[in-house]
């Protein structure tokens, strides 16, 4: 028997796709990519750019190779988007003292400058994007989500903003490890 027609106005059913962590994922990413487009036009700062700035920026000196791991990126497309960097002036590669065959990255005075507004974006974007969460639940989505990709010894939920030595007022919130990791401890 042939399932009743709804109205043209009528909510379409996508409970399945609601019940879907992929979907629900992509349904968030898709919110924060557009305030993304958006506020950072003005740096011309691609997701993967800033991404690679910001893991420099916090890890001065990292390998290509650590850098490529850290971001779960293959190495072919961060050369290319390295090249992009070195080239706009914000990366440098420099000799590895301990390593020959390889090379340091780190960012030029211009990559610190472009970096320290782009968080400030960033972390402004993440919080309008979230505005309807607490900063608790925040935290929460944060943890579970981690939970799904990372080492848990590696797992630990820092608000945007957030980092060591700033006051939990002034970033937006104090370093939670999961609990998962903290009973580990």
């Amino acid at each position: 028997m042939p399932r009743a027609v709804r109205r043209a106005d009528a909510a379409l059913d996508q409970s399945l796709l609601l019940g879907l962590v992929g979907y629900n994922c992509r349904r968030v990413y898709l919110r924060v990519m557009s305030l993304y487009a958006e506020r950072m036009q003005a740096l011309a700062l691609s997701p993967a750019e800033f991404s690679a700035l910001c893991t420099l920026g916090h890890n001065e000196g990292v390998t290509q190779k650590r850098l490529a791991a850290a971001l779960d990126t293959a190495a072919p497309n961060l050369a290319v988007l390295l090249d992009r960097l070195v080239q706009r002036g914000l990366v440098a590669r420099l000799p590895n003292p301990d390593d020959g065959r390889s090379q340091r990255l780190a960012l030029t005075a211009a990559g610190r400058a472009l970096l320290a507004d782009a968080e400030r974006i960033v972390v402004r974007l993440e919080r309008d994007a979230s505005a309807m969460l607490g900063a608790g639940e925040r935290r929460t989505l944060i943890a579970l989500l981690q939970r799904m990709f990372l080492p848990e010894e590696e797992r630990t939920v820092r608000l945007a903003g957030a980092r060591p030595g700033r006051t939990p007022a002034a970033a937006a919130g104090p370093t939670l490890r999961t609990r998962t990791a903290a009973r580990v401890r």
